[in-house]
């Protein structure tokens, strides 16, 4: 139809615009850089090589597609309205939401692109490191490929939200709320975590309840991140399926609030429980409910230790 080609049009030209960008070619240059870089830095770890390419690696899709969106996809509509090109755009009989649709295909191509440029090196620094170490991995790959095609889906949300605050905004501005929201997003476990621990203090019931609608409104971009199930968790469940059946089982827990909730199912009642972990993580919920548990399963009369 008349209406999708319009659309079509405004995404292909802003794609052209956006790879005539010396700041594209800049980022693109420091994006290749990083992820040769880990081709290097393999040989100087002691073991683990290949977590460290996939973790730089996918580290650097992360990053960069940020910055596409943040330093690049911030200034189109900004720059059409300095220019007065979008005025005689919508003369022409374009709808308003075309144009911003129209901008918003063109940046997702832009990224895209890249992502793809990135992904194509990255893997095969991954295939000649395991053919150099005679390790091939197919699983490694299945989880690279999946983990690469959730940061797509999380690179739609961050590019909508970056046109959208350009739509009302300077750039500069708009790129500092687009950083803001993807720091948020990639966080909100943590971000819970600490107005969960605000909400036990008094007189902190208005500045929760802000907090909370900060916490509702931003993507939960930390659900699109397979970055740790790629790096670590596939190693984890390779090992548990050598054990088999026979073996210890494992049960992975998001954060240290959920596994304190699921301690009444995962300890028996007389068990033996050792916790290994940091206060960073907040392993102290899981002691504390370990020990709630052993009190509340001590007989009448009796202590707990």
């Amino acid at each position: 139809t008349t209406t999708m080609i319009e659309i079509l049009t405004i995404g292909l030209n802003t794609f052209r615009e956006a790879i005539r960008s010396k700041v594209l070619y800049l980022i693109l240059f420091f994006m290749v850089l990083m992820i040769g870089s880990s081709f290097f830095l393999e040989t100087l770890a002691l073991d683990g090589g290949d977590r460290l390419i996939k973790n730089l690696g996918l580290s650097t899709i992360s990053f960069f597609g940020l910055l596409v969106a943040m330093f690049i996809g911030v200034n189109f509509i900004p720059q059409e309205v300095e220019s007065k090109t979008i005025y005689t755009i919508v003369s022409q009989g374009v709808q308003r939401w075309q144009f911003v649709l129209g901008k918003f295909l063109g940046l997702i191509l832009t990224v895209y692109v890249n992502i793809a440029l990135m992904t194509v090196m990255l893997l095969g620094i991954l295939l000649y490191y395991f053919a150099t170490t005679d390790m091939i991995e197919g699983v490694t790959f299945f989880w690279m490929i999946k983990a690469i095609f959730m940061e797509l889906l999380a690179m739609l949300i961050v590019v909508a939200v970056a046109i959208l605050f350009s739509s009302f905004s300077t750039p500069i501005l708009s790129a500092v709320m687009t950083g803001c929201v993807y720091i948020i997003g990639q966080m909100t476990n943590d971000f819970w975590d600490y107005i969960r621990l605000q909400s036990e203090k008094q007189g902190t019931e208005i500045y929760c309840a802000f907090l909370k609608v900060i916490y509702y409104l931003c993507p939960h971009l930390d659900m699109l991140n397979l970055k740790k199930q790629v790096v670590h968790f596939e190693e984890l469940g390779a090992a548990a399926a050598r054990l088999g059946s026979d073996g210890p089982q494992a049960v992975v827990c998001r954060d240290s609030v959920r596994c304190a909730e699921d301690v009444e199912r995962l300890v028996e009642p007389g068990a033996v429980a050792l916790v290994k972990g940091s206060r960073t993580t907040h392993m102290e919920r899981v002691v504390e409910a370990l020990v709630g548990r052993a009190r509340g399963d001590a007989p009448q009369g009796e202590g707990a230790s």
